[in-house]
């Protein structure tokens, strides 16, 4: 073994997973479901070459495709073109949503909430940077720079794709609001992002998606309804 490849081997060995997890409820449906539906999109950098993308389903079995680095570009090209029909019917899908496992991740995309989800996935991972192609061969690079970045997830952050942009509410006004905060995830009205390196958990911000279910689906305390109007207004107040 050369030089060169021993370096390979060692920072395959020393490479440290990253998650990206967002979580949310769907509480869609005609008539709606009897409780809410919650749903879970992660990206898993596994090494320096490929992103797993894993979607689960309450009480379902986790389904999971493997995505190049190298194709990441091609595979924002085709979120871009905005065809969740397609992607949900058509057996054949053309590119790296058509390889490897990834036609059976993109097959879950059914409904508005599932669809929101995906996006976010894809706008937050985007936003920390997690598919940078190049990485250094340090290996500690990435989780440095994603942790970094992470501190940034407040307020509004880019889209990749237009129509609507995420709004992350600012610890200040999360803090100590444990019970308001899962009463509103079980209404669909916030979905939650967190952050794990290899298997301990950095941290986690919750965000208001793209488009919300206007009422409450589920009883909510007096105070929560009071902390939902906060978030709301520190919203507006951030919107240009």
């Amino acid at each position: 073994m050369t030089n060169q490849e021993k370096k390979s081997e060692t920072a395959r060995e020393e490479w440290t997973m990253i998650t990206i997890s967002l979580m949310t409820y769907d509480v869609t449906g005609t008539p709606p479901p009897p409780a809410p539906i919650r749903k879970l999109f992660e990206f898993v950098r596994i090494n320096s070459d490929n992103l797993v993308l894993r979607w689960s389903n309450e009480n379902e079995q986790p389904i999971e495709g493997t995505l190049g680095i190298v194709d990441w570009d091609e595979f924002l090209a085709q979120v871009r073109e905005r065809e969740p029909h397609r992607w949900t019917t058509d057996p054949r899908l053309p590119g790296p949503m058509g390889e490897g496992g990834l036609p059976n991740v993109m097959r879950q995309l059914k409904t508005t909430p599932a669809y929101q989800l995906f996006l976010a996935g894809i706008d937050v991972a985007t936003f920390l940077g997690l598919c940078q192609v190049g990485v250094p061969e340090q290996p500690h690079f990435l989780p440095y720079y994603v942790i970094r970045h992470s501190g940034q997830l407040v307020g509004f952050i880019p889209t990749v794709v237009e129509g609507g942009r995420l709004f992350f509410a600012s610890d200040e006004i999360v803090n100590g609001q444990d019970q308001a905060l899962a009463e509103l995830l079980t209404n669909g009205k916030l979905g939650r992002a967190t952050l794990t390196v290899d298997d301990d958990v950095v941290g986690s911000k919750y965000y208001v998606p793209y488009a919300v279910v206007g009422g409450f689906t589920t009883p909510v305390a007096h105070a929560t309804r009071r902390f939902w109007d906060a978030v709301r207004a520190e919203y507006h107040a951030q919107r240009t």
